[in-house]
């Protein structure tokens, strides 16, 4: 079955589409990831949406997208595996390559992708820096207002690489990240609104300059809006008192930071 998926378009659309399908609901079993792991089915399928990525600017067959899908959905969960790596940093570039061309026709292949870039991002530096090193921090925060999913899904794979540390964080606030972040806090999903919270505690952790820059464009008016939200308030609450600390103050601001990791 894994040959017949990683055969791709040799063996006709409808078939690949539908074995890979099947290989999906097999890997949500669980029963036998360990066995496809060993048979290697990251790098085959890693390879396969190498292939099918590159096809996309020219020659993209019609219905590509369907067997696109259960492949982002395969490597997803077996990335999701314990002990599961597969450091190709060429799958980075097949996923915006995704992204960009089925971004306006084929709108659920957003989240798709990106549920990859969180299990590749999430445990693993090596993806977090090439994310960065490729230049692709651009591309991924035009995807922050795509939809509610995908505002959780992006601010969730910044909090993976902010999550390495101040050099990480460093490279993320060379971006006007902290602006937009700002319109996100007032959104009305709790969820969004929370992994927004999570990303600015750990970039004012491990920048702690962010803060006095937050507080310049307004970001305490945005935070304190959240004082009276019961799943919200307390980590709004360490934002504002971070926020509200003096200039030059910056052992005290991780201090506080740091208490409430």
């Amino acid at each position: 079955m894994l040959q017949l998926v990683c055969s791709g378009l040799k063996a006709g659309m409808g078939a690949a589409v539908e074995f890979a399908w099947c290989l999906h609901y097999i890997i949500c079993r669980h029963d036998d990831n360990v066995l496809l792991l060993a048979l290697g089915a990251v790098p085959a399928l890693t390879s396969l949406l190498l292939d099918l990525a590159s096809q996309i600017p020219q020659d993209a067959p019609e219905g590509l997208e369907l067997l696109v899908c259960p492949v982002l959905r395969c490597l997803s969960n077996l990335l999701a595996q314990p002990g599961c790596q597969g450091q190709d940093g060429r799958l980075l570039i097949a996923l915006f390559l995704i992204l960009q061309c089925f971004l306006q026709q084929h709108p659920f292949l957003v989240q798709e992708c990106l549920w990859l870039l969180n299990n590749l991002t999430a445990d693993d530096p090596f993806f977090c820096s090439a994310l960065l090193c490729l230049d692709l921090l651009p591309a991924l925060l035009q995807l922050l207002t795509c939809s509610q999913m995908a505002t959780v899904l992006v601010l969730t794979v910044l909090c993976n690489v902010a999550e390495k540390g101040q050099l990480q964080c460093q490279r993320l606030l060379q971006q006007p990240l902290l602006a937009q972040l700002l319109p996100l806090l007032t959104l009305p999903d709790p969820e969004a609104v929370g992994q927004c919270l999570e990303l600015l505690h750990l970039l004012f952790l491990h920048c702690p300059e962010a803060a006095a820059d937050f507080t310049r464009q307004g970001g305490h008016q945005a935070l304190e809006q959240h004082q009276s939200t019961p799943e919200l308030q307390e980590r709004a609450q360490v934002l504002l008192d971070v926020v509200r600390q003096p200039p030059g103050a910056p052992s005290a601001c991780q201090a506080t930071l740091a208490a409430s990791s």
